[in-house]
């Protein structure tokens, strides 16, 4: 059974919201899940033993309370998680999974993107499919209405965006996309700040769909 490793939870984003589907997907594979909320646990020493990764939290630590400017993941460690990406491992990266990481950074450079901004609170999003008959990821799954953040990204001008996220106002901005990097394949969801979207069949089928893509399960 392949293995996979989550490290789940920041500070706007509690582990509660992502537990229960994360773990309804990865049985649906089926696979073996490792859950933490603590970056101390975050495998270095054995990230070989995975066959995926998935990042649900932003890059910077919280010190009692307070949010700080350093990094759970240094550059020197982007670089490591790179180097396993490019070996053949897979890794996930979902809403706040690419907030807050350098702009400059390997991390940057291996999702093909960063969040920038969102419109305050939550709006009422159509998840509109752009590519679900010729891509594993979104592949069976049809347009689904959620209530999110719509999560902007300054992205990589030739990422094929494989949906994305239309707002009320018909506003566009990338909610899956998905490449290779070297022998190993990366996906980005950016929907996933409430518990309700986390609890969508249609989530809990994008997150089974990236997991076995990303671990050439497919």
């Amino acid at each position: 059974m392949i293995k996979l490793f989550a490290l789940l939870e920041d500070r706007y984003h509690p582990a509660e919201r992502s537990r229960a589907p994360l773990t309804a997907s990865a049985d649906s594979v089926p696979c073996d899940l490792e859950i933490s909320t603590d970056v101390e646990q975050f495998p270095w020493d054995r990230l070989n033993s995975f066959d995926g990764i998935v990042i649900g939290r932003d890059a910077l630590l919280v010190e009692n309370g307070i949010r700080t400017d350093r990094l759970w993941c240094p550059e020197e460690r982007q670089q490591q998680l790179a180097s396993y990406v490019n070996q053949g491992g897979g890794l996930i990266a979902i809403h706040s999974g690419l907030a807050q990481y350098p702009k400059d950074g390997t991390y940057r450079k291996l999702v093909k993107g960063t969040f920038t901004h969102h419109p305050p609170g939550t709006d009422k999003l159509l998840v509109q499919m752009t590519d679900s008959e010729n891509h594993p990821v979104t592949s069976g799954i049809s347009d689904w209405e959620i209530t999110d953040e719509q999560y902007f990204i300054d992205g990589d001008a030739d990422t094929a965006i494989l949906a994305e996220l239309v707002a009320e106002n018909g506003e566009k901005a990338p909610a899956v996309w998905a490449h290779p990097y070297g022998k190993g394949r990366v996906c980005v969801l950016t929907p996933g700040h409430t518990a309700e979207t986390w609890a969508n069949p249609n989530m809990i089928r994008l997150i089974t769909n990236s997991i076995r893509w990303t671990t050439r399960q497919d």
